[in-house]
């Protein structure tokens, strides 16, 4: 989290993976006030910020007043990020918002399937958008569905778009015609995308249909990724911690309890929440003696 917010750069991708995270950090854990309102600042900075990023035409940007056009995969991830931050009671400018939607609407009623870009990934995505904002556009939908050889990362997001829709029936059968993929698709290079964020995208998918069991397993695979010292680009860093958050803040039956002692001194600690965080004050000493008993 701390990587993201920090990165020095400020297209479209960066300044979307900065923030995206941070919308779902209270899903894994309990956070102070001060948290919260630095959260809700960095929130409101990227959503003004955003507004220098649209076109004309709706779409937005890679850089803010960019005159070579919309960014496509960028115009999907700022646009779902705007949507979780909406829902979640941020303040979106109705404006940008009403003519991001109109623009998503026309390009995914204009689209044609072409093997060479993976602008069916692009598609996907975008029809994933406009359902997670309640304006599904089913034709459009069941257009990309019947497209000959369209790839597993196009089927994983539209089989979200459908679950978003209240069509879980469908996303089953478009899961099932999916194989296991131990490799980056050629056509991530055209979306930011690798082998890490694929992975966080069937996660994501698997938390929307409540497929818990199998979710776990892409979980555990993306804890241990995020934990790793290898380096990962930001939008894998975001989109994991995003579906992570997904998959923890769906998943409420889980309770932590346990017993952490500090030189001594004993708490109880019980949340829903996956984790918890207690701070070691160093100031008057440079060792700590603790000891955690996990009873859950």
């Amino acid at each position: 989290m701390q990587y993201l917010i920090r990165y020095p750069h400020g297209c479209i991708e960066q300044i979307t993976s900065a923030t995206f995270p941070q919308l779902f950090l209270q899903s894994f854990t309990d956070i102070s006030q001060e948290r919260k309102q630095a959260i809700e600042t960095n929130v409101k900075a990227y959503i003004q910020k955003l507004k220098s990023y649209q076109h004309t035409s709706g779409g937005f940007t890679y850089w803010p007043g960019d005159t070579y056009g919309e960014n496509e995969w960028g115009t999907n991830y700022a646009g779902h990020c705007m949507i979780e931050a909406k829902m979640l009671g941020y303040d979106v400018p109705s404006q940008m918002y009403d003519n991001w939607i109109t623009f998503q609407t026309n390009e995914a009623g204009n689209w044609r399937y072409s093997v060479f870009n993976g602008n069916d990934a692009a598609q996907a995505y975008r029809l994933f958008t406009l359902a997670l904002a309640k304006k599904p556009h089913m034709s459009a939908m069941n257009r990309l569905r019947e497209s000959a050889a369209i790839s597993d990362n196009a089927k994983w997001m539209l089989a979200a778009a459908y679950a978003m829709a209240g069509k879980p029936e469908i996303s089953e059968k478009l899961l099932q015609t999916t194989k296991p993929s131990n490799t980056a698709s050629d056509d991530d290079y055209y979306n930011y995308g690798s082998f890490e964020r694929s992975k966080a995208i069937r996660l994501f998918t698997y938390a929307l249909l409540k497929k818990y069991d199998k979710a776990k397993i892409i979980a555990d695979d993306l804890a241990a990724i995020l934990s790793s010292d290898n380096w990962l680009s930001t939008q894998t860093t975001a989109y994991s911690l995003m579906a992570l958050s997904k998959f923890a803040g769906n998943n409420t039956n889980a309770s932590l309890q346990y017993t952490v002692s500090i030189d001594g001194n004993k708490q109880q600690v019980s949340t829903t929440k996956p984790l918890n965080q207690t701070k070691l004050d160093f100031s008057t000493s440079n060792t700590k003696q603790v000891s955690i008993t996990n009873t859950s």
